[in-house]
């Protein structure tokens, strides 16, 4: 397939984030603004916000992405996205009842930020976010051949930009053999090398359908790891034994040049003692110069139970600094309040001058 044959909205989406790629990149490393003065300009026209009475200065749009419990955009959630300059949702479930009413709300997000990327988990098969009639939904575990792979991703791609959708957490790469593995219906099933081809021409897919594909979730789970979702969770596995998880991440990294990776939640303990999107020997060492990643890296929700022996703040701040670009919160009513006010103290931090500045 000819990865030059890109959409129009691809191309808008790839770069803007492109630029939300360079934004985070100068945030944390105060390099020198690669991007073009006119996009700076325009990314940086948001409306000021005072939540609290306590002056929220202007920045390019934040490295968060937010889960909104909304169907209608209500005023607070839309005040909020205003006061921190949130930089993507994630829609759930819950945030769908119907087509029209999923594009109306994307719609009007968009309207508060053109920027702002709207995500979604539609992997196909068990985590299906949208299941209408005549959505694609086809599982990974059902696809056996490149061509099937990317015109199911090109379909589902297509479908997701018609519904106001920018990215689509997928494909997963996780190297699973146990049929008892939590993750097992939601990857290919296929060993290695068979992985990657198919991983490769769902990129190809959705990109070519106008949607930025994420690999997940680095650096792979394994048989016998637990569902980050509920717990605390360490992978005892040796480097030697975790290479074969790491194959289909390298040689996708190496032939297709993937956008962006998802980060997990495991503890990986033949690297460190942090989960994966608060630790920088994995991002930074491993995933960045080993592997020679150059896309964006985005944490998994940080509200996991996985990470549950941290503050809001410090994960927000251990996954910045590890390396992540990106930074998820799916937010519910009890988080909301906690997480405005570590996102008031973030705006004053290094971490998030806006390029320029």
């Amino acid at each position: 397939m000819n990865r030059k044959l890109i959409h129009a909205p691809y191309i808008l989406s790839f770069i803007l984030l492109s630029v939300f790629f360079a934004f985070a990149c100068t945030a944390i490393s105060k390099a020198t603004p690669t991007a073009s003065v006119s996009l700076q300009a325009n990314i940086l026209n948001i409306a000021e916000v005072q939540p609290s009475q306590t002056k929220v200065e202007p920045h390019a749009p934040s490295q968060v992405m937010i889960g909104v419990t909304d169907t209608v955009l209500s005023k607070t959630t839309a005040d909020f996205i205003r006061a921190y300059h949130i930089g993507g949702i994630l829609l759930l479930s819950r945030n769908i009842q119907s087509l029209a009413q999923l594009k109306k709300l994307t719609a009007d997000i968009h309207a508060i930020n053109s920027e702002i990327i709207i995500a979604i988990d539609q992997e196909g098969g068990d985590v299906s976010r949208i299941a209408f009639p005549g959505t694609e939904s086809t599982a990974q575990k059902d696809i056996s051949s490149e061509t099937d792979a990317y015109l199911i991703a090109r379909k589902r791609a297509e479908q997701l930009r018609e519904y106001g959708i920018d990215m689509n957490f997928s494909p997963v790469v996780d190297y699973i053999t146990n049929p008892d593995s939590f993750l097992y219906n939601r990857t290919f099933q296929k060993d290695p090398e068979i992985i990657t081809m198919l991983a490769g021409a769902m990129l190809r897919g959705y990109e070519d359908g106008g949607v930025i594909p994420v690999l997940k979730h680095f650096p792979g789970h394994t048989d016998d790891s637990v569902d980050t979702h509920d717990s605390i969770a360490t992978v005892p596995a040796s480097k030697q034994e975790l290479e074969k998880h790491l194959v289909p991440f390298k040689k996708i990294i190496s032939r297709f040049n993937p956008p962006a990776v998802m980060i997990g939640g495991s503890v990986y303990a033949a690297f460190d003692s942090l989960p994966a999107a608060l630790s920088p020997t994995i991002i930074q060492s491993l995933l960045q110069n080993e592997l020679g990643f150059k896309g964006m890296a985005i944490s998994d929700d940080l509200e996991m139970d996985a990470f549950s022996q941290f503050s809001l703040k410090d994960r927000a701040l251990r996954a910045l600094e590890a390396g992540c670009n990106i930074i998820i919160f799916s937010q519910t009513k009890t988080t909301q309040k906690e997480l405005g006010l570590v996102l008031q103290e973030l705006t004053r931090s290094e971490l998030w001058q806006p390029a320029g500045r």
